[in-house]
């Protein structure tokens, strides 16, 4: 089968690799479309830790595809199954995971990074996976590649709900790519009354505003603050959420929020450049929270999934390169530089 390596030192390979055999326990899915996230991106330039030096990796945690085979003591999946991966294996007995908080996990490994992923034409899954319930069947006739994008919308999802965001409230969207793009479909059908997109690209910009995004600002042309607060009737937004990683975009979130408002840090920002200076009256004296998210418990992604089964959300316009693996190297630029939104593989 064809498989795209991740050998280290910043290099990804297509590599033609025997088809994986299955052991007690597991299944093989057949990988239908696999999609580039930031993170693949990272590990690529920078490694992982989950990735000991030398070892390589067939990378991809954003999947999904068809059961191919089970192991004969397999009783929950079956042949012909279409189903979804919610990628991150949690250990079960860590003290987050002892708590109900999984996606806190300690231990937790995860497809593509601790384990090999689903860049590949066939994937391994072990038994903790399917006894986790990490493996999701769904409605035949499910897009494949919006599946497979189902990952990063739970990730926006669990933000949203971990930020409080509520029918009928206000909300900026600092950061329109993906991420920014997967909170405005999000916020639309939560019942946001308005949706605000701040975006410094204006290629980007233009993208936005095919989601459901009600004002859209470039905050390098026109003042943020003063945008929101006059479609705010000087109130400001009831929730931030800032989907991108620049520390100055913290303070423009403050600025524009309501007493009372609730902020996202979903965006991390660069390990060489962590540090974030806010101005911290105005939490004070707004009685502002801030809070941050990462990753997703498996209900989260089962519910995201079902809207995207019933055709409530459709993720189909973010999808705006599609590849082979054979073209793992123009794909990996493409997402590099910023090209489109997501670049999806369809083995």
């Amino acid at each position: 089968m064809k498989a795209i390596v991740y050998k280290g030192n910043k290099t990804i390979e297509v590599e033609e690799l025997k088809r994986p055999e299955i052991k007690n326990g597991q299944a093989l899915l057949k990988v239908k479309a696999a999609a580039i996230c930031g993170t693949d991106l990272r590990i690529v330039d920078h490694g992982h830790h989950l990735i000991p030096e030398g070892t390589s990796r067939i990378l991809g945690h954003e999947i999904a595809g068809i059961i191919e085979a089970v192991a004969p003591d397999v009783k929950t999946l079956k042949p012909g199954m279409s189903v979804a991966v919610a990628p991150n294996i949690h250990c079960g007995s860590c003290y987050q995971c002892m708590r109900g908080n999984s996606h806190l996990c300690d231990n937790h490994v995860a497809f593509g990074i601790g384990i090999d992923g689903g860049f590949a034409e066939y994937m391994v899954v072990p038994s903790k996976a399917i006894m986790q319930g990490n493996i999701i069947p769904m409605r035949d006739g499910t897009d494949f590649a919006q599946a497979a994008l189902n990952e990063p919308l739970s990730c926006c999802y669990n933000g949203l709900g971990y930020t409080e965001f509520s029918f009928g409230e206000t909300i900026l969207i600092i950061g329109g790519g993906p991420i920014g793009i997967m909170h405005t479909l999000l916020a639309n059908v939560m019942g946001a009354s308005k949706i605000f997109v701040s975006e410094i690209s204006d290629d980007r910009l233009g993208e936005v505003g095919k989601f459901g995004a009600d004002i859209i600002v470039n905050p390098n042309k026109q003042n943020l603050k003063e945008v929101v607060l006059e479609e705010t009737n000087g109130q400001g937004v009831d929730v931030a959420i800032v989907a991108c990683p620049v520390a100055s975009a913290h303070n423009q979130a403050l600025e524009c929020m309501a007493p009372l408002g609730r902020m996202n840090f979903f965006g991390g920002l660069p390990k060489d450049r962590p540090m974030s200076t806010i101005n911290a009256n105005l939490v004070h004296y707004n009685y502002l929270k801030i809070v941050g998210t990462s990753r997703q418990s498996i209900h989260q992604y089962v519910k995201t999934l079902r809207m995207i089964e019933a055709k409530k959300i459709d993720l189909r316009a973010l999808i705006t390169g599609r590849f082979k693996l054979d073209e793992a190297n123009t794909a990996f630029k493409t997402s590099q530089i910023g090209e489109g939104l997501k670049n999806i593989f369809l083995p």
